[in-house]
């Protein structure tokens, strides 16, 4: 699946991966915290591991979904979904 975030006025591609809901263990020191973004212009709440994680995680309905937060390095598709700016985030995924 496929979803959209904005840069720079323009419209970046951002891999989004069904997955199964995250245990959120603090095995091995892990630590998780939430934040929000815009999901197709509704605010929801997104979980991330702030200790080794890359992905935000969130629920539509019953489905478990991640997203990377970051992508790209020096390429096209350079994004970042930050759960914690100002102004928020914003996601737009066709389900």
């Amino acid at each position: 699946m496929t979803g959209y975030t904005t840069v720079d006025n323009m419209q970046v591609k951002v891999p989004v991966l069904k997955t199964k809901a995250p245990q959120m263990s603090n095995k091995n020191g892990r630590t998780w915290d939430q934040g929000t973004i815009l999901l197709n212009g509704s605010e929801i709440t997104v979980w991330l591991d702030t200790s080794w994680g890359f992905y935000i995680y969130f629920e539509v309905e019953t489905q478990w979904y991640k997203v990377r937060m970051f992508g790209g390095q020096f390429g096209d598709n350079e994004y970042d979904i930050d759960p914690f700016a100002n102004p928020k985030s914003s996601l737009e995924i066709k389900f």
